[in-house]
């Protein structure tokens, strides 16, 4: 990328409360993670009956850039679980695909949990049953489900159990004998050691609190929901280690800028972002750009959505379940709400279709701080998840995307119309369950 990506720091954005260093201005990052909704190519041959607006529902004033959106989460469990059902590939990202593979080889898209990738098969190979894995963690003893709550994923209890039990012992500890406490781990008695040690018990209990709305967590992915709570845990894993080594406490991951450089970015939550974001989404549906610095406009629709954009897809490898990114544009996943991971190997980023995929990926956030997952149960139809469609349709219903954009995209899973629509229109008033 030619543009700079410039850094702007939130050293506290994520955390429940606003830890800091006491003694050492060095903070280890943590690894990255992998997105979970990714957005496929630019397909410059579709256009046709998908690309005008959406009927009753309407959509915002068409904004130059096209976007795509990526909703996911936020806190360790941004979004609910879902029941086994019949998918392509493994989920937990939302991501963008794209396409350059020429004749006579046939673009299969592969949907990958909300991420679409294309991979190439001769003509002669090119079979499509709808693809998928059916969930083996499941019974399946009658008919199968369509969505999971995240209590009904196999490590939940031993997660939660495990959190509480952490967070239980140490305010113990604390309020037991307070001096004991900082001495045993290598902290002078004072003021400003005292509001660390308070900071480190208020934020497990936080994590620990989490489960509290945890029956709402709904999903139709269960790879996002199992993605979920492993990040949970290795972030109150995370928060130990600095607390041990008496860094600044705080989730984080190290996130690239356009020009390759590495920043730590503190990894915000849903709960928090959830607040806002009423007022974000209306700021990005107001964008509109016409320009031809197009890295510039999708930096700037992140950015009023309350997010960044991490230039190297690969970063999220380390916070959501490992793909192969080839052919995905960009993806969103939950266990960054705060974070867009972007293929700076792709090309469109010059173009309007750099606008409509970073608001695709909006809106898979938008999806994810309304419902607490990025595939609500409400995106099922029958036996179909249209997680990608769907948030096509919230892109450009109610963050402005370029419809005309967002019809370039490959694959039938994006394929937005009237049930999409109505889908989407329902998560906009928050209704997430199916009626």
């Amino acid at each position: 990328m030619s543009t700079p990506n410039p850094y702007n720091p939130n050293p506290h954005g994520g955390n429940p409360y606003n830890p800091y260093n006491p003694s050492n201005p060095r903070y280890g990052a943590p690894r990255q993670g992998n997105p979970q909704h990714g957005m496929p190519p630019y397909n410059s041959s579709q256009r046709g009956q998908y690309g005008q607006p959406y009927g009753q529902y309407g959509q915002p004033r068409r904004p130059e850039p096209p976007h795509m959106p990526q909703m996911q989460p936020n806190l360790p469990y941004g979004q609910p679980p879902r029941k086994p059902r019949k998918t392509i590939g493994s989920g937990g990202t939302v991501a963008i695909v794209i396409s350059a593979l020429l004749v006579p080889v046939l673009l299969v898209v592969l949907l990958f949990g909300g991420g679409l990738i294309f991979y190439s098969k001769k003509i002669d190979e090119a079979t499509a049953d709808g693809g998928s894995r059916i969930d083996d963690n499941k019974p399946k003893a009658g008919s199968i489900d369509v969505w999971y709550n995240i209590s009904e994923r196999p490590d939940y209890q031993t997660t939660i159990d495990y959190i509480h039990k952490l967070a239980k012992e140490t305010k113990q500890a604390v309020e037991d004998d307070e001096k004991g406490f900082l001495k045993d781990n290598d902290l002078p008695y004072n003021k400003t050691n005292r509001e660390y040690v308070e900071a480190y018990v208020h934020m497990l209990q936080a994590y620990d609190e989490y489960k509290a709305k945890d029956s709402e967590l709904n999903s139709v992915d269960i790879q996002e929901l199992d993605d979920m709570i492993s990040y949970r845990k290795t972030q109150v894993d995370q928060i130990v280690e600095q607390f041990d080594k008496h860094e600044r406490l705080g989730a984080k991951i190290v996130a690239t800028d356009e020009e390759g450089g590495k920043r730590d970015v503190y990894t915000d939550t849903r709960t928090n972002m959830r607040k806002a974001w009423d007022e974000h989404e209306q700021q990005v549906a107001q964008y509109q750009y016409n320009g031809n610095d197009w890295i510039g406009a999708a930096k700037e629709a992140a950015r009023l959505a309350g997010m960044e954009i991490d230039w190297n897809i690969y970063d999220a490898d380390k916070v959501c379940t490992p793909q192969d990114y080839t052919y995905v544009q960009a993806l969103y996943c939950p266990m960054t709400p705060n974070l867009i991971y972007a293929n700076s190997n792709q090309s469109h980023w010059d173009t309007a279709y750099a606008l409509a995929t970073i608001k695709h990926e909006i809106a898979h956030h938008a999806i994810h701080m309304r419902c607490g997952t990025s595939s609500p149960p409400v995106v099922m139809s029958g036996r179909t998840d249209r997680t990608e469609a769907v948030t096509s349709s919230y892109a450009i219903m109610f963050l402005g995307a370029d419809s005309g954009q967002l019809n370039m995209v490959r694959g039938d899973q994006y394929r937005f119309d009237d049930e999409s629509n109505a889908m989407a229109a329902k998560i906009h008033n928050n209704q997430c369950k199916v009626e």
